[in-house]
């Protein structure tokens, strides 16, 4: 298991990062299997890598891409443009909050706030306006929550590395044993289990001497002295362990390594998170391309069997006229009949499909017999063709174990990741109508029965809202991005478009019906756009074209 980024370190990388990042202006993001890219212009390091090696992410500045810039697609595109204004991190939950100044593509007042969070606890980057609770875009970890607001955090430990006042006395520090060390971890904000271990083994159990380390840390996070250092620690099996620290440690640093920020976290990038992140990518690889060998090998087994039946061609057809020959002794129902050969010297024990009448069973064997005549060259060849693939597979299987290209490994994983890893939220249909509205909403637009279907029982998610004219046939409009907080001009908006896009479309006045999608049902066996809602509001509207950016089709 690998071990996350410590809260000391994410912490102190909050001032850090913003001296690196100091009037760098965002170019864009891209998103790709197991990472995130932000890339900048005008600033001391040109990308932020955030990389999904675990549960919790990663992050890895730098001055070089990972992957080649075109590798996956533009994400948190209402950013793209804007200029850094801070970078915080909020306490030592290993939460990083990176301010944008209003420019760009994002024209709203208010700033953006990107999220990263390297916890495991929520999504790992999410982005907000600032002021509203509502996600904007996010990314990382499907399993994992939406933070409520850009500053959740789970809650508070009764002690602290932020406030020496905050610290354990030492009678309340258990003393060493099994277990100890994750539940000291628990309890102190900042401190992980692997330096609580390494602390416990090197200070021998001594309690006081154990606080007063934690009393010196303390101190040096709150004057802001920061000084990175590398770190072998020993892990649960007591092999070491690569850490970096902000702060000067009771315990030996490693000799002869770098320090400093940049130079602290390209050590333990190069030895602990690239090859977690690319062990991750080639095992996802390779168990695809186990699970298509597997497939393939059962395939040329198949095959075999076909060929073996194939080659059987002039004994099916000699069984055949045998049954001819003796066909008033043939009974429906009979599993199998042994008759005298022509040649009168043996007996053939004759195999019989129970359910079939006796000149089906007849017919059945001329036809075997004739398939597999024709068919036996066909067969050999296709066999041919299954070998070659097997060899060749199991070749990229050898090649792909030694595979350690993180830039080579992303592009084959998204080559062959499924489409279901790609959030129907951030990739619409193209086939569907789509306006946007701003601030992250996006109307969509079925244009026909079939659309309408696709767009509201498969594509649309379960919080979005419906709208549709009531008592008027007409397209099905989806709202993307709604909540308990969109603002009522937005709905109305959507209400607006949805009597657009209705038979009353000339009318002064139409209303108009909306639910969160999770009401809407299609009923059985219904035509293809139908839909019934369990629970809804009315809205009277004018029919009309959103006012926003109209983008039209895509």
């Amino acid at each position: 298991m690998m071990r996350v980024m410590n809260g000391l370190a994410v912490y102190a990388l909050g001032p850090g990062l913003e001296r690196l990042l100091a009037g760098g202006r965002l170019r864009g993001a891209r998103r790709y299997p197991g990472g995130l890219t932000l890339r900048f212009a005008g600033a001391r390091i040109g990308y932020l890598h955030l990389l999904l090696p675990g549960r919790a992410a990663e992050l890895v500045p730098s001055a070089e891409a990972l992957v080649p810039e075109d590798t996956g697609e533009e994400a948190f595109t209402a950013a793209a443009g804007t200029r850094l204004a801070a970078v915080r991190a909020l306490g030592l939950d290993r939460v990083l909050l990176l301010t944008f100044e209003p420019g760009g593509a994002w024209t709203e007042p208010a700033p953006l706030v990107l999220r990263l969070d390297l916890s495991g606890a929520f999504r790992a980057a999410v982005l907000f306006k600032a002021g509203s609770p509502r996600p904007l875009e996010s990314f990382g970890g499907a399993g994992l929550r939406l933070p409520e607001g850009p500053e959740t955090l789970p809650p508070a430990r009764p002690w602290s590395l932020l406030d020496r006042s905050r610290l354990p006395s030492p009678h309340e520090i258990e003393k060493p044993g099994p277990g100890t060390a994750a539940r000291l971890a628990a309890r102190i904000g900042g401190l992980d289990p692997l330096l609580a271990g390494a602390l416990e083994a090197e200070l021998r159990g001594d309690r006081e001497a154990f606080v007063a380390a934690l009393a010196d840390i303390a101190g040096s996070v709150a004057a802001g002295k920061f000084a990175w250092k590398v770190y072998d620690l020993p892990g649960p099996g007591g092999e070491p362990v690569c850490a970096v620290y902000p702060v000067a440690l009771p315990l030996p640093a490693r000799a002869g390594a770098a320090e400093g920020l940049l130079e602290a976290l390209a050590v333990r990038a190069a030895e602990v998170v690239l090859p977690a992140w690319t062990d991750r990518l080639r095992a996802g690889i390779a168990a695809r391309r186990r699970r298509m060998l597997q497939r393939t090998r059962r395939l040329l087994e198949n095959v075999g069997q076909d060929l073996l039946e194939a080659q059987r061609a002039a004994e099916l057809r000699h069984m055949g006229n045998l049954l001819v020959t003796w066909r008033h002794m043939l009974r429906t129902g009979q599993k199998e009949i042994t008759v005298r050969d022509h040649a009168g010297d043996r007996e053939v024990t004759i195999p019989l499909e129970p359910a079939l009448a006796p000149d089906a069973n007849i017919r059945r064997y001329f036809r075997r017999a004739k398939k597999g005549a024709q068919g036996q060259a066909v067969i050999q060849a296709r066999r041919s063709r299954i070998r070659a693939e097997v060899r060749r597979l199991e070749q990229e299987l050898a090649a792909l174990e030694q595979n350690r290209d993180p830039a080579a490994l992303a592009a084959l994983e998204e080559q062959e990741a499924p489409a279901a890893v790609h959030s129907r939220a951030r990739a619409p249909a193209p086939r569907f109508k789509r306006f946007t509205l701003g601030e992250g909403y996006v109307i969509l637009v079925g244009r026909s029965d079939r659309e309408n279907d696709e767009l509201t029982h498969r594509f649309a998610a379960a919080t979005d809202l419906w709208f549709h004219a009531q008592g008027y046939s007409g397209s099905h409009v989806i709202l993307k991005g709604a909540g308990p907080s969109t603002p009522a001009r937005i709905i109305r908006a959507a209400a607006e478009t949805a009597a657009w896009f209705s038979r009353g479309k000339h009318s002064g006045t139409v209303p108009v019906i909306y639910a969160e999608k999770r009401y809407v049902r299609k009923p059985r066996g219904s035509r293809p756009g139908t839909a019934s809602c369990l629970r809804s509001k009315t809205l009277l509207v004018t029919p009309r074209l959103p006012r926003g950016d109209a983008a039209g089709e895509e």
